[in-house]
């Protein structure tokens, strides 16, 4: 398949109506580490053969597809790292990852190390003069999106949210209600332009996304979804050995859900790594799905 896709399965909800309970299924959909690619790349196969790999119209044609054949509400989350890394995307600071992602209908996108590539709005990619926002061209990508930039464990230099970001939000779907948090790499400050950071601070995300969560469940939340540019690594992704973890290395996400209280997030979608994962940790269903528009995972 051109473009690949992760299974583990459902999640099913049962709300209490008039009469009897009903159950709703409730799809979540992935993707991570965009990166800008929005056109397709072109691989050889083993018989040297071209093929065009990714890019925003076959990715489309699959969310398309997926949305066509699932029953019930479908949420559609991205990890972080949208828009830096192509001349299409870079030319115009990502302006054209967040036109296709409004027009795929991402619900919300972690906030990534390399959304602060890009600095101030404009040719600079640090601050140069007085009056510099090293945030400009992000802030300015924000405030196009129809879908927020989420972090929960990001906050400024009075241990406040940012009034760009949010740590999460409260969507209803079909009936279904959904939490939605976010978090970013403690990693950030050593993988993209410092500069850019003055006045940030990345916390660990335990605590921040366990206060999230909790808030969300009190407001009625029945799925607690958790996007994060957070990633690790799995070498065997079969959807039938979802609880084995033995190929899969103790990277950054899978810490930070053990140390969840079980039960606590339903599934986690992670970033970061250019990695796949299709597994289950500490009951929590967790998806990543490659990099470069090349795959899409759901759940």
């Amino acid at each position: 398949m051109l473009l690949s896709s992760i299974a583990l399965g459902a999640l099913a909800l049962t709300t209490l109506g008039c009469d009897e309970p009903e159950e709703i299924t409730l799809t979540v959909a992935a993707v991570a580490d965009l990166h800008g690619a929005l056109e397709p790349r072109t691989f050889l196969t083993a018989r040297r053969d071209k093929v065009e790999v990714g890019g925003a119209s076959l990715h489309a044609a699959y969310l398309r597809i997926l949305r066509k054949k699932t029953e019930g509400p479908l949420v559609l989350l991205d990890g972080g790292d949208m828009f830096q890394g192509t001349l299409v995307s870079n030319t115009v600071e990502g302006e054209p990852v967040v036109r296709y992602y409004n027009h795929v209908g991402v619900d919300a996108a972690a906030l990534g190390n390399h959304e602060f590539d890009y600095g101030p709005s404009g040719p600079n990619s640090v601050p140069k003069q007085p009056g510099d926002d090293p945030r400009g061209a992000l802030k300015q990508r924000i405030s196009q999106a129809r879908f927020p930039v989420l972090a929960a464990n990001v906050v400024d230099a009075a241990g406040k949210t940012p009034s760009w970001l949010r740590r999460s939000l409260l969507i209803e779907r079909g009936g279904v209600k959904v939490g939605i948090i976010g978090a970013a790499t403690i990693e950030t400050p050593y993988t993209t332009v410092r500069a850019n950071l003055v006045g940030l601070n990345f916390l660990e995300p335990e605590e921040p996304v366990r206060r999230e969560a909790e808030a969300l469940r009190r407001r009625g939340a029945d799925f607690i979804l958790l996007t994060s540019h957070i990633g690790g690594s799995c070498r065997d992704n079969d959807p039938a050995k979802a609880d084995d973890l033995s190929t899969c290395t103790d990277d950054e996400l899978f810490q930070l859900l053990r140390k969840l209280p079980r039960g606590l997030i339903d599934a986690a979608v992670g970033g970061h790594t250019h990695q796949a994962i299709s597994k289950r940790v500490n009951g929590t269903a967790v998806l990543q799905p490659f990099s470069n528009s090349q795959y899409l995972s759901w759940v």
